[in-house]
């Protein structure tokens, strides 16, 4: 017995359901969204690592100048293009064992003309200065 035409193109196999092409399209953007917010995280994390480094070396770059200079003002602070505001500022350092020096040590900081100062520098970009660098040390420098 001969099977009908009609039979045959029900029962083959020859192509895909509907259901099975929705399914792969889902699948499919899914993963391109994945990929998409991979890649974009990616590149916004690189502008963020290299303001950082510019931030950075813009911080030692005045930390260096800073070190540098016997007598400079205790604050001081500009801008490097339109997106990097630095600060420097110079105190004295007040140690917290200052008050159990002997005072032989004590007097030695005094007749040589140089105490110890606190240098830092802060480097901030982004809106409103939202991120930050800061460095900061100790030196001798000259009584001011």
């Amino acid at each position: 017995m001969a099977r009908s035409p009609l039979k045959r193109a029900i029962k083959s196999p020859g192509g895909f359901t509907l259901l099975e092409v929705v399914v792969a399209l889902a699948v499919v953007s899914v993963s391109l969204t994945m990929i998409y917010r991979a890649i974009s995280s990616s590149a916004r994390n690189t502008g963020t690592t290299d303001d950082y480094y510019r931030a950075l070396q813009i911080a030692e770059s005045r930390m260096s100048l800073l070190s540098a200079q016997s007598r400079t003002a205790p604050f001081d602070s500009g801008l490097v293009g339109d997106r990097f505001r630095w600060e420097t500022r110079i105190q004295e350092y007040l140690s917290p064992l200052d008050s159990s020096l002997a005072s032989g040590n004590r007097n030695l900081l005094e007749t040589s003309g140089v105490r110890p100062y606190l240098l830092s520098v802060s480097v901030s970009w982004g809106d409103f200065g939202r991120r930050k660098v800061s460095l900061a040390t100790v030196r001798l420098l000259e009584d001011r």
